[in-house]
């Protein structure tokens, strides 16, 4: 399934029309590794000869979408991605399965990983403004589409890395706060009342 959304070129604020792709295949995410590792190498040498302190740096410049490839194997498990100008600007893994933490009779769509590409990062410290805004945004109200085709009622989950959450809570999700289970990252979840105002995204 695909379907077309608009996200924002940063340099000039105008939109662009990329194709959102749902049901990714391993090849596909080899393909995305090839292209976004070289980046990822790029930032990280320019944040060491800024001497950027390494917690000031991306915090998921040291994932590996190809040691990710056995999500494919967890039932119910998605990856769906955003593709432009012939690159995969962001991935998302989503599974189908989970259970609401808020409301234990529910389920909700779980977002398992979600990063965008390197060079759409925007690092203030190396100078780098990002190519494409808006990739998380549609990725959010993807999962809400999906979570209402499957009758979860729009709810959906996740656990956020700590310099997302700002982004989640503006998105209008709920922290739940530290989740022991889960290397202490919050738990963030949206309601279904919060899912009705997102525009609809037709699947």
């Amino acid at each position: 399934m695909s379907a077309h959304i608009f996200i924002k070129r940063r340099i000039d604020e105008t939109y662009a029309k990329a194709e959102l792709v749902a049901g990714m295949r391993p090849i596909d995410l080899l393909e995305l590794e090839q292209a976004w590792l070289p980046e990822r190498l790029r930032i990280a040498q320019e944040l060491i000869a800024s001497r950027v302190p390494q917690q000031h740096w991306p915090e998921s410049l040291h994932w590996r979408w190809n040691n990710k490839l056995d999500l494919f194997d967890k039932p119910g498990t998605q990856a769906t991605g955003v593709r432009l100008d012939g690159f995969w600007q962001g991935v998302m893994f989503l599974q189908t399965l989970s259970r609401s933490r808020s409301q234990a009779k529910n389920s909700v769509v779980y977002i398992e990983y979600a990063e965008i590409a390197p060079w759409n990062w925007v690092i203030p410290s190396i100078q780098q403004l990002g190519n494409y805004a808006g990739i998380g945004s549609e990725f959010i109200r993807y999962a809400v589409a999906l979570s209402h085709g499957l009758g979860h009622q729009g709810l959906v989950g996740l656990h956020s890395l700590p310099k997302a959450e700002a982004f989640y809570i503006k998105m209008g999700l709920t922290n739940f706060g530290p989740d022991p289970k889960y290397e202490n990252l919050c738990y963030f979840e949206l309601s279904a009342d919060a899912a009705s105002s997102f525009p609809p995204m037709t699947l």
